[in-house]
């Protein structure tokens, strides 16, 4: 859903159907062309938050509540110090395969 979708109020709505679920829990709250929503139609939910411009889910292998959150930084938070990214890929090829099958 994140490509494509859309935030609605507190639902985050499919990009593709339609559907809407709530935030808070996960549960379809919503689906447009359907008059009830079914109680078995959810998605997977995390405790989330964001924080210094980042998105935080918590993740705990036995479904505990989060134990902690990160604390903002007055210097990102003011607009003050700002991220810098660098991203590479690698990619492995051999490059006799690309051409093999040619007919020139």
């Amino acid at each position: 859903m994140a490509i494509g979708g859309f935030v609605r109020g507190d639902c985050i709505e499919c990009p593709f159907h339609q559907w809407q679920f709530s935030g808070h829990d996960g549960k379809c709250v919503n689906i447009p062309y359907s008059g009830k929503v079914p109680d078995m139609a959810r998605v997977k939910h995390w405790d989330s938050m964001e924080v210094n411009d980042f998105v935080f889910i918590w993740y705990h292998a036995e479904h505990e509540e989060p134990s902690w959150s990160p604390e903002p930084m007055e210097k990102i938070t003011s607009g003050a110090w700002w991220y810098r990214i660098r991203v590479s890929h690698q990619l492995s090829y051999t490059g006799n395969k690309i051409t093999s099958g040619a007919w020139w």
